[in-house]
């Protein structure tokens, strides 16, 4: 294309923004960039395999800067609203699709821009959102869009269908507690940002550092029989956001940055950190 290759030190959008009305530090390197402006014209198709009846999911678009992009899903325009929602960051801004536009089997999602530029924000993720599982296809390294899994078991739940999922997930049970004792719970595993125990509907004890061990005292409990417990896994968007293809397969890097890309490239597979409670 033409385009000199970026530094690890870019303009943030918003410092750029503010370069453009005079007020940041960017003011004489920094320009805003828009649809209507020149530049190269740039064509990026993704394909799209679903399964088992997963077409008929509301499905969202998320996508930073669409304005910038024209987003073609099997061929039928994807209209960005004059409103858009934004999902995890205002930054990354949600467009519907239509119902009837993904289809059992393969799909071809085509995002285009004809203002590709060193002004350009770049290249970014685009998300698929629904209440949707994935699972693995033909490839080593293919996914596949399918139904919610209807059950979970304990463990990781990245590899039973919910491999980017970032939310939150609730373990409920019930136990008898003996008369005037108190429970102690801790999850034997931990795959995730932080949990959160509660007894009989009383106030959460939210754990974000180890051991991740709440104690209930007698009064929290009910001690007849029908102590329900809830355990809730609140997810990180690690395995949302990555880094994804780390040399040698490391899930936990010391650092990641620009200077490490050739490193990342040389992996053959995404690598993913367990979900779950264990």
């Amino acid at each position: 294309l033409g385009l000199p290759q970026r530094s690890d030190k870019p303009a943030q959008p918003w410092a750029v923004e503010a370069a453009r009305r005079g007020r940041g530090p960017w003011f004489e390197t920094g320009h805003a960039v828009a649809a209507t402006s020149e530049g190269h014209r740039l064509s990026l198709r993704f394909a799209i395999d679903i399964q088992g009846g997963a077409s008929s999911t509301p499905c969202e678009l998320a996508l930073e800067r669409p304005d910038l992009w024209k987003a073609t899903l099997n061929g039928v325009a994807l209209p960005v609203p004059r409103r858009t929602e934004w999902w995890v960051d205002p930054c990354l801004r949600r467009i519907p699709i239509p119902e009837g536009v993904l289809r059992e089997g393969g799909n071809e999602l085509v995002l285009a821009t004809d203002c590709f530029s060193a002004a350009h924000p770049g290249v970014e993720t685009a998300f698929l959102l629904g209440a949707f599982g994935v699972g693995r296809g033909d490839r080593a390294d293919a996914q596949v869009v399918k139904p919610l899994p209807e059950t979970l078991r304990a463990g990781d739940l990245a590899s039973q269908g919910l491999p980017t999922y970032g939310g939150t997930v609730t373990l409920r049970f019930r136990a008898r507690v003996a008369d005037g004792a108190a429970a102690r719970l801790a999850p034997a595993r931990l795959g995730g940002a932080a949990v959160g125990i509660r007894a009989s509907g009383g106030a959460e004890k939210f754990l974000f550092t180890p051991p991740y061990e709440a104690v209930l005292d007698a009064a929290e409990l009910r001690h007849d029989g029908a102590d329900e417990f809830e355990v809730t896994l609140y997810g990180s968007r690690r395995n949302q956001f990555g880094p994804f293809y780390i040399e040698g397969g490391t899930k936990w890097p010391v650092w990641t940055g620009n200077g490490e890309i050739d490193a990342f490239a040389a992996a053959p597979r995404r690598s993913l950190v367990p979900f779950g409670l264990g």
